[in-house]
C-alpha cells in the first residue's frame, strides 16, 4: 500500500505497532503510515519512468519482494531504505551517491502542516536510517506552489541522542501561505529530493469549519434513500477536515485541503437543497457505504467521458494486505485502475478490502448505494482483486458469483468448490512471488480448470507479487470484457 506493498499506501499492518516499535530506538524517528507511502510512491515514479528489461526487470522485482519481507516482518525502516536504495538506481540509472542516499533518507515534517495567518512553519528533518556520518553542508528548503517558489535554509546539529537533527524556520515574509506547496530539499551541487510532503495555506481554520459542518448536517433533513446515503458520506468527508491531519489515515495525509474542504461545503449546500451531491459525479472522490453499523470506506472514479444514455458497467477492485481503498486508485502503477476506467468506459470502485475478507453480504449494498447516484449495468459488473483482495474476489465469486459477470484473482487465490457456480474467473499469478508463491495458486487454478470451471490461468515470468498488478491491469480488463 504499501504495500505489503501499501501507499506502501496504505499500510493497514499496524504502523501503530511501528511507532511503538521504533520508539524503543530512540536514535531514529518513527516510520508511520506516510513515511512508507511517499517511498513506494517514489519507487513506482521510478519503475515507471524507468520501466526495466530482461535482467533489470528481474532485479527490480526481486528488490521489491524483498522491501515486502521486510515490511511484513514489521523492520519498516529497511523496508523504506531498500525502496529508496533501489528507487535512486532506476531514477539515476546509476549507483547513487552518498548524498543521494543521505537526502532520501530523511524524514520530514511540518509544524503546522496546514495554516491559516499563522507567520512561520518550522521543518524539521531527521534521517530514518545511517547513510553518511554527518549532513552535507548549505541544505536549503524549496517550496513551490502553482505560481511561486521560496527556499530557506536548514540548520543542523546534534540533538541529546547524538543524531543529527535539521530544522528551520519557512516565513511567510509578506507573501500569502494560501494553496498546496510541495517541499523539496535542495543541496549545493544541484541534488534535490521531492519529499512527497505539503505545506497547506487554507482560507479558514479547518477544525472549526468541520464542527460548522456538523452543526448544519445535523440539520439536514434526509428523506430518501439517495440523501440519507449521501448524507452518511458527507459526514465521513467532513469528519476528514483538520489542521494536524494523522499520519495513519491515507486519507488524511494525501489530502490537499484546498480540494476537500471547499468540496464537503458545497456538498453540504446542496443537502440543505435537497439535492444528492454525489449524483451522477464525475471524477474521483472518496465516500462511504453503510448497513447497519457497518461503514465501508471506499474511491469511486468516473471518467469524464461517460453519458448516462445508457447503462454503465463496474469494476470493483479489491487492494492487497496492507493497503487501504486509496491503494487501486494512487498505486499498482499510479493509479493505473483509473486509466483503464477512462479506455474502457467504466466506473471504477475500490472499497476497503477488509470488509470483504470474511464475508461477502457487502456487495449488494455496494451496489444499491451506487446505483442511487449512476446507472450501472447490473449484467456487467466485475471484479478483481490483489494478493488478500485476490482470496476476497475468490469468496466473492463463489457466493456472489450470479451477481458478477466475469472476475480476476492476481497473486491470490483460494480456488473452488468443484460444484461452485462462479463466473468466468482469470487467475494469475507472479514467477518471482515469494508472498503467495506461484506454485500454490497454480495448483488451485489447475484444480478448478480440471472440474470444469470456467478459469483461466496464466503465470506472469519475471514479475512478483505486488508489480504484477500493474503489468497485467489491461490484459485483465480486456479478458473481463470479453466474457
Amino acid at each position: 500500500m504499501i504495500v505489503h506493498a501499501c501507499l506502501m499506501l496504505g499500510m493497514a499492518t499496524s504502523l501503530a505497532d511501528a511507532e511503538e516499535k521504533t520508539a524503543a530506538v530512540p536514535r531514529r524517528p518513527s516510520v508511520t503510515r506516510a513515511d512508507m507511502a511517499l517511498a513506494y510512491q517514489r519507487f513506482e515514479s521510478a519503475f515507471l519512468d524507468h520501466r526495466p528489461e530482461g535482467q533489470g526487470l528481474v532485479d527490480a522485482n526481486l528488490a521489491f519482494e524483498a522491501v515486502t519481507k521486510s515490511f511484513f516482518g514489521m523492520n519498516f525502516a529497511a523496508a523504506i531504505r531498500q525502496l529508496n536504495d533501489k528507487s535512486l538506481e532506476m531514477r539515476e540509472q546509476r549507483r547513487p551517491s552518498d548524498e543521494e542516499r543521505w537526502l532520501a533518507s530523511l524524514k520530514v515534517t511540518v509544524d503546522p502542516p496546514i495554516v491559516v495567518q499563522s507567520d512561520v512553519a518550522r521543518i524539521t528533518v531527521r534521517p530514518m536510517y545511517v547513510t553518511i556520518d554527518q549532513p552535507p553542508a548549505q541544505v536549503k528548503v524549496r517550496l513551490t506552489s502553482n505560481s511561486a517558489t521560496r527556499e530557506f535554509d536548514l540548520k543542523f546539529e546534534k540533538d541529546a541522542a547524538g543524531e543529527w537533527v535539521g530544522q528551520g524556520d519557512i516565513r511567510r515574509a509578506g507573501g500569502s501561505w494560501e494553496g498546496t506547496w510541495k517541499i523539496a530539499i535542495k543541496l549545493p551541487a544541484g541534488i534535490t529530493l521531492d519529499t512527497g510532503r505539503t505545506l497547506q495555506g487554507v482560507a479558514r481554520d479547518l477544525d472549526s469549519l468541520r464542527d460548522e459542518n456538523a452543526v448544519r448536517l445535523g440539520k439536514v433533513a434526509a428523506n430518501n434513500d439517495a440523501l440519507r446515503a449521501a448524507l452518511i458520506t458527507c459526514r465521513a468527508r467532513n469528519e476528514h477536515l483538520k489542521m494536524k491531519p494523522g499520519e495513519a489515515l491515507s486519507t488524511e495525509f494525501l489530502a490537499d485541503y484546498n480540494i476537500l474542504a471547499p468540496q464537503v461545503v458545497q456538498e453540504i449546500e446542496q443537502l440543505e437543497r435537497g439535492v444528492d451531491p454525489y449524483s451522477k459525479r464525475k471524477g474521483d472522490y472518496w465516500r462511504i457505504v453503510a448497513r447497519g453499523n457497518t461503514k465501508v470506506p471506499m474511491r469511486v472514479y468516473v471518467p469524464e467521458k461517460l453519458d448516462w444514455s445508457k447503462d454503465v458497467p463496474v469494476v470493483i477492485a479489491l487492494h492487497g494486505a496492507g493497503g487501504d481503498e486509496n491503494m487501486f486508485m494512487d498505486a499498482y502503477g499510479q493509479g493505473a485502475l483509473k486509466r483503464e476506467a477512462d479506455r474502457m468506459g467504466f466506473i471504477a470502485v475500490s472499497p476497503a478490502t477488509f470488509f470483504f475478507t470474511s464475508r461477502s453480504d457487502m456487495l449488494e449494498p455496494l451496489l444499491a448505494d451506487l446505483a442511487l447516484c449512476y446507472p450501472i449495468d447490473r449484467k456487467r459488473v466485475y471484479v478483481l482483486g490483489h494478493s488478500m483482495g485476490g482470496g476476497a474476489t475468490t469468496r466473492l465469486a463463489i457466493d456472489k458469483g450470479s451477481l458478477l459477470r466475469a472476475a480476476s484473482c492476481l497473486a491470490g487465490f483460494r480456488g473452488f468448490p468443484a460444484s461452485a457456480k462462479v463466473p468466468p474467473t482469470y487467475v494469475v499469478a507472479a514467477e518471482l512471488d515469494a508472498i503467495i508463491p506461484a506454485a500454490g495458486i497454480e495448483l488451485a487454478a489447475k484444480k478448478a480448470i480440471d472440474d470444469k470451471l470456467p478459469v483461466t490461468l496464466e503465470v506472469v515470468p519475471h514479475y512478483g507479487h505486488t508489480l504484477v498488478v500493474e503489468s497485467k491491469l489491461a490484459d485483465v480488463i480486456d479478458w473481463m470484457w470479453k466474457q
